[in-house]
């Protein structure tokens, strides 16, 4: 079966389920997207370099993720 139609089979029998994502997946879902959740960082030998953001956030205040720190 296709993802979609687990899914669909899964559901049909009120079974709780989502699908698994891969990365392309993930960083494409309109939600993460929206909130933000991928960032990238310029690294001097790697170009940007994406990574997870956390999801906590304070207003007004940039994350202190740094590269360097990896």
């Amino acid at each position: 079966h296709s993802s979609e139609e687990a899914l669909r089979l899964l559901r049909a029998c009120d079974v709780s389920c989502a699908p698994v994502y891969d990365y392309a997946q993930v960083a494409a879902d309109p939600q993460v997207v929206r909130n933000g959740l991928l960032g990238r960082q310029d690294h001097p030998v790697l170009g940007p370099v994406p990574f997870v953001r956390h999801p906590l956030r304070i207003q007004d205040m940039e994350s202190p993720m740094r590269l360097n720190q990896l």
